[in-house]
């Protein structure tokens, strides 16, 4: 890490890093206010589609699940290294989108989580977009989706399947992780449970104990 702080690239990456806060913030809205139910992220990825354009990434495209995803290409004898943010939401369109700021605080259905991982990964792509190519290895920038509830991992299993193999390191930005790192793997286990129980009805089948109690 010494070596690394010690060069003038990556302390001007940083310094850019620190200075970007508020821009952050601001797309950071702009994305929190385009909904985004688990199966329904199309319209969030194609604005993060256009902005990855725009930041200059590579072979940006959507893959077969909705996957939204872009390239740095880098110097092969570097690791190749997998960002990613999702890009769904608990809040279904039936929710009002419409963020505010009160001072230091900003106010939205889904703006930690998981809005402002995107836009910090865009931040992190176009600041390494600068560095020169020799001094880096391949970096792929991806906001995935199907993170939420039933949406079961979809993206993050999809990418695991195609890109598995040449990916050297995984990095998954959470927004509500507020400054928490987590440095290992992590895992992930769905579990689906049927419970058969007398019961009923709380006012025709009076005295019956409910299913939820004896859960």
């Amino acid at each position: 890490m010494k070596v690394l702080l010690e060069k003038r690239e990556i302390r001007e990456g940083l310094r850019a890093l620190e200075l970007s806060v508020e821009d952050v913030l601001n797309e950071a809205i702009r994305i929190c206010e385009i909904p985004a139910p688990t199966f329904e992220e199309a319209e969030r990825g194609r604005y993060v589609a256009e902005r990855m354009r725009a930041i200059g990434l590579e072979e940006v495209s959507t893959d077969a699940v909705g996957n939204v995803r872009g390239t740095l290409s880098g110097n092969p004898d570097f690791p190749t290294v997998l960002v990613m943010a999702h890009l769904d939401t608990v809040f279904g369109r039936e929710i009002p989108i419409t963020v505010r700021r009160e001072g230091e605080y900003i106010y939205g259905p889904g703006i930690a989580d998981n809005s402002l991982a995107i836009a910090a990964m865009l931040q992190v792509a176009q600041t390494m977009h600068r560095l020169p190519k020799a001094e880096r290895g391949t970096l792929i920038f991806v906001a995935n989706v199907g993170e939420e509830g039933l949406g079961d991992l979809r993206g993050a299993k999809h990418l695991w399947q195609t890109d598995g193999e040449r990916v050297d390191v995984w990095v998954a930005l959470e927004g509500g992780m507020l400054g928490g790192a987590e440095v290992q793997g992590v895992g992930s286990r769905r579990l689906q449970i049927s419970y058969h129980t007398e019961s009923g009805h709380s006012w025709v089948n009076f005295g019956i104990p409910s299913a939820i109690h004896s859960l």
